[in-house]
């Protein structure tokens, strides 16, 4: 259209100095109003193409977005059901800390075996195998769905795709939350129970990495869900 535009605009020139549209006004008008109409039609059509991919972008980005906010929305749910509270999880920190930092003696062993009875007690009590386990079998078909709908907002360039965490793999289920008590009371049972006495530090130590990552995605699925509903 823009050669026949640029064609029909050399004729209408050559017409002019030649006096050829003088006597035939109407002719001139409709000669006139197809040339400009063989610019303008493409420009317009290119205009109006933008205008209407920058609205399905949009329309998509919304109905993603929604996608997610829906999504983290069903996770905090799972969280709150099946996970213990914020609070809970760090006292299990704070309890394995201060017995991180006891010096062991026959003076303090009735304190230390105290200390270790309430970290098990409070650890079962925080993580229910039930529950929990039915959050985490949930929570990894949401984090896949949710991992989805990040990288294509990442890729069409969502300002807020940045919302949702890059990482959002749920913490160990109960049996690998649960594992550490087995490296960190390595001697026989007593009965159905642990020797408490001796907690070596590495099993707590990895009790206590397993508390802090339920702690970090308790914390961002909860901001995630926070920043996108805004």
């Amino acid at each position: 259209m823009f050669a026949l535009g640029a064609g029909m605009l050399a004729l209408g020139m050559r017409g002019d100095a030649s006096g050829f549209w003088e006597d035939r006004p109407f002719l001139t008008n409709v000669f006139s109003s197809l040339t400009a109409a063989m610019f303008g039609i493409p420009i317009a059509l290119a205009v109006l193409q933008q205008i209407a991919a920058a609205q399905a972008s949009h329309a998509a980005g919304v109905r993603q977005r929604d996608a997610a906010t829906k999504l983290l929305e069903g996770m905090v749910h799972q969280i709150g059901n099946g996970f213990p509270e914020l609070l809970s999880v760090g006292e299990l920190i704070g309890l394995i800390d201060a017995l991180g930092r006891m010096v062991r003696s026959d003076e303090n062993r009735s304190e230390y075996r105290a200390r270790t009875m309430e970290l098990l007690d409070r650890w079962a009590d925080a993580f229910s195998r039930p529950r929990y386990d039915h959050s985490i079998a949930a929570l990894v078909k949401a984090g896949e769905q949710l991992s989805v709908i990040r990288a294509v907002a990442m890729e069409n360039g969502f300002s807020w795709s940045g919302a949702i965490p890059a990482d959002v793999t749920p913490p160990l289920d109960s049996a690998g939350i649960n594992d550490w008590r087995r490296r960190a009371f390595p001697g026989p049972r007593q009965g159905s129970g642990w020797n408490e006495d001796e907690p070596r530090w590495e099993g707590l130590a990895e009790a206590r990495e397993c508390a802090r990552r339920v702690q970090e995605y308790h914390t961002s699925i909860h901001n995630a869900w926070y920043l996108l509903r805004r």
